[in-house]
């Protein structure tokens, strides 16, 4: 019976695929293992003019709690906003947005995205890229240098006017026409403000009668004139009186 003979090569064989083997299997990551997770969204690999030429892909949801209270002049609208983080703990977002408000003088808000489930810092209501752009140029040098432009919804308020009411004073009106029944001031009224081609033709009730009276005369003289001119048109017996009359507010 022949021997065989040890191949020493073939142990190193051996030798060399075991040690891949085991290296192989101390590099491969447990399985169900997890790797840690950075709070916040970066997005460095973001380009700003992206979100200002296309809208975003996602809607973003606001949940109730955060969403702040719209007042009777204050509308939602397209425009942009700041984004400045993303961050998974909700406390952590709300004490993040009132240092932000605070450092950068502009109104905050946190908005939950439901895909991501990202809680967003977003500061601004800006109406054009170019003022989205100086916040975000103003919140960069505050020490936020990831802030970044973002199209999406933001709450403009509307500058109600300001009613101007007329002003009643002492002065003069010119009497015209008396009755006893409002259908028949009524209709003098109306004949009034034709013929004489004005729109300060006023019915004063004063029990029992409906009287008729034209202008709003601060002085008599300017009343006087208006007399003369009323008589002129058909009316005989005009007169003038002492009213409360209306002047413009100033």
């Amino acid at each position: 019976m022949t021997s065989k003979k040890f191949d020493p090569y073939f142990v190193l064989v051996l030798l060399f695929l075991g040690c891949a083997g085991s290296q192989s299997q101390m590099a491969a990551p447990p399985m169900g293992g997890s790797s840690a997770i950075r709070e916040e969204f970066d997005p460095y690999t973001l380009n700003d003019d992206d979100f200002l030429l296309q809208p975003a892909a996602r809607a973003e949801v606001a949940p109730p709690q955060a969403a702040p209270l719209l007042t009777e002049a204050t509308r939602k609208t397209a425009g942009f906003r700041v984004q400045i983080a993303a961050v998974l703990d909700r406390t952590r977002a709300e004490s993040l947005r009132e240092r932000i408000q605070r450092e950068v003088q502009a109104l905050t808000y946190i908005y939950y995205d439901e895909d991501t489930h990202l809680y967003k810092i977003q500061a601004g209501n800006s109406r054009t890229p170019e003022q989205a752009e100086r916040l975000r140029d103003n919140i960069k040098a505050q020490g936020f240098p990831e802030a970044y432009v973002v199209r999406t919804q933001i709450e403009v308020t509307d500058v109600q006017p300001q009613v101007r009411r007329p002003v009643t004073t002492s002065g003069y009106r010119v009497q015209i026409f008396s009755s006893s029944t409002r259908h028949a001031a009524e209709e003098s009224q109306t004949q009034a403000s034709a013929q004489l081609n004005r729109d300060d033709v006023f019915i004063d009730f004063e029990p029992p009668y409906f009287k008729v009276r034209i202008g709003n005369f601060q002085a008599r003289k300017d009343a006087e004139k208006f007399l003369d001119e009323a008589k002129k048109k058909g009316y005989e017996t005009p007169f003038i009186v002492q009213a409360q009359i209306r002047t413009s507010p100033r």
